[in-house]
């Protein structure tokens, strides 16, 4: 007879195994295709920051970037270990995308036991909202990260509410989460609609340390937005569409809505499963509030100033993995088969919304490919040129690229969606398109 000390270290053996295969899995994944498709605008913007002095860097960071300044101060020395190819800037996020699968497993496993973590490893990886920012060069994936660990590091403070250690802990950490980007923001006011509806307070003194070492860190970047936040004002306005492409997007990396259904009746079962055991309960209750929060506070604010882009809400994809593992979990404790079955079919469906990433589905702005055109184009006779913001596009110029005195002809880079640009005498002779990106050649008036 297997003795509790024997199954518990059988646990810890399979959790470790477990572990280590989910860690190459999500590496193998990344790099996958890494640096197939161009750099889009925004990468093109990091790279910009992480290629220029660390003086420029670090004003970028603490300034009109100071809601993602740890992306930044990262990339910086990150690229100049790795290169700065579009592989070079892409690896770090792998990191960030690997750790982040490390943690949503101890979090699972803390939550809801092993079973469960070895079920939400791979609910987390085979999906294109995780692959696609595993291989972003932006903020994304480290906000994922910080967001789990923080959320990990709240459960362990609640372990013990009288700590006054564990909460200052969790303060500190939640402080210096949100600055991997905003939307962490509205992961921390998450644990504290946990905290309120499980009536879970932690002792006076151990919540104002907690309170004090979260203030202390993120006012300078509330005194940041108080100054008016100008960054977003290409964001539309949010409509119902948006918001249920979000959410299907996150919850199931994309496809029709109607897969929203089942999930949604698996989250339901599994809160109603937990009503009599608090500190099951509890577990639904945060994850549900991870996955809730961030969307009403996002629509919320979005009434006053837009804000809702749905790959902000990345930091909510851990706890739709996790919630619909412990679904498919408390569902194997019924029935092992069907269980398995329905984890299969999310898994392939999954599946096929990644595979569409990696051919490219959907593409990224292809600077590279309308680049080497105008450049190519160029010759002797044309000045390459790039429309507003399109500075860190010259990434992709050649030394040579449109070098002349006296052009016959302009080739203008500009994004597909902006206006077609304007040079008084001048006309437009044509238009090459490309994804996300325009080659437009304008010509001076005939004498």
């Amino acid at each position: 007879m297997t003795s509790v000390a024997e199954r518990a270290r059988d646990d810890r053996k399979r959790f470790g195994i477990a572990l280590v295969i989910a860690v190459v899995a999500a590496t193998a994944l990344g790099l996958y295709r890494l640096g197939r498709q161009s750099l889009w605008l925004d990468e093109l913007f990091s790279m910009q920051v992480a290629r220029a002095p660390w003086a420029t860097t670090w004003s970028v960071a603490t300034g009109r970037e100071l809601h993602s300044g740890w992306y930044h101060v990262m990339t910086w020395p990150w690229v100049r270990v790795f290169g700065d190819s579009e592989s070079g800037l892409r690896s770090l996020s792998i990191v960030f995308g690997v750790a982040t699968v490390v943690v949503v497993m101890l979090l699972t496993r803390r939550l809801f036991g092993t079973r469960a973590a070895l079920v939400a490893a791979p609910l987390f990886l085979i999906h294109a909202q995780t692959v696609h920012y595993f291989q972003e060069g932006r903020t994304y994936t480290l906000a994922m990260l910080l967001s789990s660990l923080a959320t990990l590091v709240l459960m362990w403070a609640l372990d013990d509410r009288d700590s006054s250690r564990r909460w200052l802990v969790y303060g500190a950490v939640a402080g210096i989460a949100v600055y991997a980007h905003l939307f962490v923001v509205f992961v921390i006011a998450s644990h504290g609609v946990t905290v309120a509806v499980r009536r879970l307070w932690p002792a006076p003194r151990a919540l104002l340390r907690a309170v004090v070492a979260f203030a202390a860190l993120v006012v300078p970047l509330l005194l940041f937005a108080s100054r008016g936040y100008t960054n977003v004002d290409w964001i539309p306005a949010t409509t119902v569409g948006a918001v249920r492409t979000a959410v299907l997007l996150i919850v199931v990396g994309g496809g029709q809505v109607y897969w929203l259904a089942p999930i949604g009746l698996l989250w339901g079962w599994r809160l109603w499963s937990a009503r009599r055991d608090p500190d099951d309960l509890t577990a639904i209750t945060a994850l549900l509030s991870w996955f809730v929060v961030p969307f009403v506070l996002a629509i919320g604010v979005s009434a006053l100033k837009p804000l809702f882009v749905e790959y902000y809400l990345n930091v909510c994809v851990p706890a739709a993995a996790i919630l619909t593992a412990a679904g498919v979990d408390a569902l194997a404790r019924r029935s092992q088969g069907i269980a398995a079955v329905g984890l299969a079919v999310l898994l392939l469906h999954n599946g096929r919304c990644l595979v569409d990433w990696y051919d490219g589905v959907p593409a990224k702005d292809d600077y590279r490919t309308a680049m080497a055109f105008a450049c190519a184009d160029a010759r002797d006779d044309a000045q390459v040129g790039f429309g507003s913001g399109l500075g860190p596009a010259r990434y992709y110029a050649t030394a040579t690229c449109g070098v002349t005195t006296a052009p016959r002809r302009l080739l203008i880079v500009v994004r597909s969606s902006d206006t077609r640009p304007q040079i008084p005498g001048w006309t437009i002779a044509g238009t090459r398109q490309f994804t996300g990106v325009d080659v437009v050649t304008m010509v001076p008036p005939v004498r």
